[in-house]
């Protein structure tokens, strides 16, 4: 991934991209879900990782269990 010059201006985007994300998060291809991943911690690493855990809540009571399964999972990368 390309390195964002200026965060503030990411976060103009912000809410309209992480749906999108958590959406491959539950792709059926597993590098798909991992790139999906790996992004979502790169938009943490930006943005805090309050905002983007936030913002991920929804995605707990997603229908798809590979988004459920994958928020958790960013949730224990998060505390470790």
């Amino acid at each position: 991934m390309s390195e964002i010059d200026d965060p503030s201006n990411f976060r103009l985007y912000f809410n309209m991209i992480l749906p999108i994300i958590a959406e491959k998060l539950g792709d059926s291809k597993n590098i798909i879900r991992d790139k999906a991943l790996d992004t979502v911690l790169y938009i943490a690493h930006i943005c805090t990782a309050k905002d983007t855990f936030t913002a991920l809540i929804p995605c707990f009571t997603h229908k798809n269990n590979r988004v459920r399964e994958a928020v958790c999972l960013f949730e224990q990368i998060l505390i470790f």
